[in-house]
């Protein structure tokens, strides 16, 4: 039983590259099997890329930092875009500093038009799709978040609605002496 657990944790976060369909039953002990062939009583779960964030302002010299400027001119479109949670003016708490956003882009990207999640003014990541996007050790303080999208051409063609969130995290102030 102790190596069952190691086993299965090494199993769930390794990398499925050559595998189309995961398995997943539940034995009479109670302990979950997975497997890449269809078990009797299985069923199939689905395995999605995990969403990550690195912050942008500590990796400024390995990544072009694209920002956000008044005089970025935005064409019309018929996107829909918003940041729908957490909505806009809350406060979350949360030590690590990790945050939950959950966005909508619709409808789905038109060819050749790529989705930027902006924070703070500064594209953080591209985004493919409407969904949940999982930031870990954002900064405390209030954040302006917002979607861009922008044609091949590099013309911003659709911005969505700044939401300003604020995240809460313990700070120990130090004296000095």
């Amino acid at each position: 039983m102790k190596t069952t657990i190691p086993l299965l944790l090494a199993f769930l976060f390794t990398p499925i590259t050559n595998a189309s369909e995961v398995y997943r039953e539940v034995g009479e002990d109670g302990v979950p099997v997975f497997s890449d062939q269809k078990l009797p009583g299985g069923e199939k779960i689905e395995i999605r890329e995990p969403s990550t964030f690195s912050d942008p302002l500590k990796n400024r010299k390995q990544r072009k930092i694209e920002k956000l400027s008044p005089e970025t001119p935005v064409t019309s479109s018929m996107y829909i875009l918003a940041i729908t949670d957490p909505p806009d003016g809350a406060a979350i708490r949360n030590n690590a500093g990790n945050l939950a956003l959950t966005v909508k882009i619709e409808p789905g990207l038109s060819p050749g038009d790529t989705a930027k999640l902006m924070m703070d003014g500064l594209a953080i990541r591209n985004l493919s799709a409407s969904g949940p996007v999982q930031l870990s050790n954002v900064d405390r303080g209030s954040h302006q978040f917002g979607i861009r999208i922008v044609n091949k051409k590099g013309t911003v063609v659709a911005e969505s609605p700044v939401s300003s969130i604020t995240v809460l995290r313990y700070s120990k102030l130090q004296r000095a002496n």
